[in-house]
């Protein structure tokens, strides 16, 4: 039952994402990710990738470029190293999902924080074998955002994101999200243990805050 149980997890990521609640769902995505990688079973390797995306696809969704990032390196690895057949039209895939959202912060890196574009472009580089994809789809997104105001840019940015972009930079990290009428806010000390404690409490609360949605306290 063990591919079921990856299927289920993954699925279970999907819905916290739609429902807004990203740390939740890169929580669930990470678990999936662990438990096909210590496996011995051959048949969920290939969901190892999928796993990553996803939670790296919660990073890009809270506007923490930096670990949509390096979500997204260790999970085009295992896409290497795993993966079976994929469908290059699914824009869905990992590949494509990886390409994309990239490419969506090399358009707003360029237009709103040029000082971080250098950054931006030295991680894509490192992508092995993507630079045919970038070279094709980073001006297809030029040309989409070329006449846009940097009003209309940031808007766009609002709709699409819910933490401010590249939230992950600095000495210290805020979060806001809102669930059930309440707006809530944390912030604390910008290092990797610190932000491993705080991500995993936010995604503890954000699943009790989903389970209590049906309930009137």
């Amino acid at each position: 039952t063990l591919r079921g149980s990856i299927l289920a997890t993954l699925f279970a990521s999907r819905c916290y994402q739609d429902l807004g609640l990203t740390f939740a769902a890169k929580y669930y995505a990470l678990a999936s990710a662990y438990i096909c990688g210590t496996s011995p079973s051959d048949e969920v390797r290939p969901y190892i990738s999928r796993s990553l995306i996803d939670a790296a696809t919660c990073d890009h969704r809270q506007g923490a470029f930096c670990g949509f990032f390096d979500l997204s390196d260790i999970g085009l690895k295992a896409f290497r190293a795993f993966a079976r057949d994929t469908d290059s039209s699914d824009v869905g895939s990992e590949i494509n999902s990886t390409v994309f959202h990239a490419s969506i912060i090399h358009v707003f890196s360029k237009h709103l924080a040029p000082d971080l574009l250098e950054f931006v472009e030295s991680r894509i580089v490192a992508w092995e074998g993507l630079k045919e994809y970038f070279d094709k789809l980073i001006p297809k997104a030029e040309d989409t955002w070329k006449d846009k105001t940097l009003l209309q840019l940031w808007s766009t940015l609002e709709e699409q994101l819910l933490g401010r972009p590249f939230s992950d930079v600095g000495q210290k990290r805020i979060v806001a999200f809102q669930s059930l009428g309440v707006t809530w806010s944390f912030h604390w000390d910008n290092t990797y243990e610190v932000t491993c404690i705080a991500e995993e409490l936010l995604a503890t609360l954000q699943i009790l805050l989903a389970d209590l949605a049906g309930s009137d306290l």
